[in-house]
Parts: C-alpha cells; sequence; structure tokens
C-alpha cells in the first residue's frame, strides 16, 4: 500500500465525521449551532482570525514561549542527564523524584508556577522548560549509562575526555535518545502553556483568545482559536521533529533509531 493510500484511508473517517456534524447543524434548531456551529462557520472564522495582525501576534507569543522554554529544558534534560548517567550516587538519589513528578499531571504544575512565579511570561517559559526537562533527562542518563565501556576506556586511552569526548562521541548518542522523547515532551510544553495562558489571560496568547472568546460566549470564535491552535501544534511538532532529524545527521552521521 503507497503513502496516498495511507494518508486517504486514514481521513475516511474525520472527513466522514465532518460531513455528519455540517448536516447536523444544518439540520437542527438554530439555537443549538450557537454552541457547536457548523464546520463550514469554524473554517471561516479561522480564515477571518488569521487575516488579522493581531491573531499572529499572539500565535507568535505562544509558541514562541513554548520554543524557548523546549530549547531551556533540552539544554537542562542533556546536563541533567549526563550526571545521572555519569554518578550513579546522584541517580539513586534524583531518580525517585524524577519519576514521581512525571507520574503527575502536567497541568498540576500551573498552579504551582502561578504561585511560585510573578505573573509573567516566566510562567509558561518555567513550565515548558520543565516538563521537556522530566521527559527528556531519563533518555539522556541510560544513552550516557549505557555507552560502550570498552569503547570508553579507549577513547580515554586516546586522550579523549571532558568536552572532545561528549562533543564527539556522546552528543550524537545523546541527540538520538533525546528524540524518542521530544514528541511527547513539545506536545506536553504547548499543552501547559496554553493551560497557563487561560489560567492567566494578562499573558496575552492564544490560550487566552480561547478563554475570552469562552467568557464571552463566543463560542464559534472559541472552536475557531482551538482549531488554529491544533493545527499550528501539529505543525510546531512537526518542526520540531524535522530539527532533530536534520541535526542528528550531522553530528557524525549518526543515525535517528
Amino acid at each position: 500500500m503507497n503513502r496516498a493510500s495511507k494518508i486517504l484511508q486514514a481521513g475516511i473517517f474525520p472527513l466522514t465525521m465532518l460531513i455528519l456534524w455540517e448536516a447536523w447543524a444544518h439540520g437542527i434548531d438554530s439555537t443549538r449551532t450557537v454552541v457547536l456551529p457548523a464546520p463550514s462557520r469554524i473554517v471561516a472564522m479561522m480564515v477571518r482570525a488569521v487575516s488579522e495582525t493581531f491573531w499572529w501576534e499572539m500565535a507568535a507569543r505562544t509558541f514562541g514561549v513554548t520554543a524557548l522554554g523546549f530549547g531551556l529544558g533540552s539544554v537542562g534534560a542533556i546536563v541533567i542527564g549526563i550526571a545521572l548517567g555519569q554518578n550513579r550516587l546522584i541517580a539513586r538519589l534524583i531518580n525517585p523524584s524524577l519519576l514521581g513528578l512525571r507520574s503527575l499531571p502536567v497541568v498540576l504544575y500551573v498552579p504551582i508556577a502561578l504561585v511560585l512565579f510573578d505573573a509573567g511570561l516566566q510562567v509558561p517559559i518555567v513550565l515548558s522548560a520543565l516538563v521537556t526537562t522530566l521527559y527528556c533527562a531519563p533518555p539522556v542518563a541510560r544513552a550516557v549509562a549505557e555507552f560502550d565501556p570498552e569503547k570508553r576506556r579507549f577513547l580515554h586511552a586516546r586522550g579523549r575526555t571532558g568536552i572532545s569526548f561528549y562533543l564527539g562521541f556522546m552528543l550524537p548518542e545523546i541527540i538520538s535518545a533525546l528524540y524518542l522523547s521530544l514528541s511527547l515532551a513539545v506536545t506536553l510544553s504547548l499543552a501547559v502553556t496554553v493551560v497557563a495562558e487561560i489560567l492567566l489571560p494578562s499573558l496575552g496568547g492564544l490560550g487566552t483568545a480561547i478563554f475570552r472568546a469562552r467568557e464571552m460566549n463566543q463560542y464559534i470564535s472559541l472552536w475557531a482559536h482551538t482549531g488554529l491552535l491544533a493545527l499550528g501544534g501539529l505543525l510546531f511538532h512537526n518542526f520540531v521533529l524535522a530539527i532533530w532529524r536534520f541535526a542528528a545527521p550531522w553530528l557524525n552521521d549518526s543515525e535517528i533509531k
């Protein structure tokens, strides 16, 4: 089965649901469509929204803050992962806490961050960085701990230690290990950013637009912003993964497994 056939089959169910939704919206009392408007009306509102500069400013804020937090979290994951992978004592002390934090729903971190930090952009940045670190540090630690000990001793004997060892030989392994957790980390980072914007409307991102639409009972606008957020999130997710696919072969021709 070729790629086009797979895409076509995958689109049959959502397309059928959209057609049924459109027919349902046109076939019932119009008062009910205020809360759940027809898809055609939502798409029209989405087109109208993206034609306004204000929407792009909100989108830039949401995805920019998420990207910044994700980048900081990736660096934190690499540093913490190397420390955990190199030192068993540190791993025994920190790993239980990491596992415990990862078992909690990520939305629980949002009110904690709102209490600990001032009501500003640092809230979603810290949340995005925290989530990324929690989900990306463990695979980095495994990659460091499971690096071939014979190869490590051989490289150390040839003077490849410290920064030259990590940049030349460990970093490709770390990048490949990070890729396995990126998909979930990117999605959760965006999720906590949007939740923070909903709870803290002064942040002014897409989450704030959704909050204000709901507060003013503008359901068609709410659906439109939600749909645009979903599409933007999908593009953002694929963009980050594409960067990692590009970076991994560039580092010593390592392959993402």
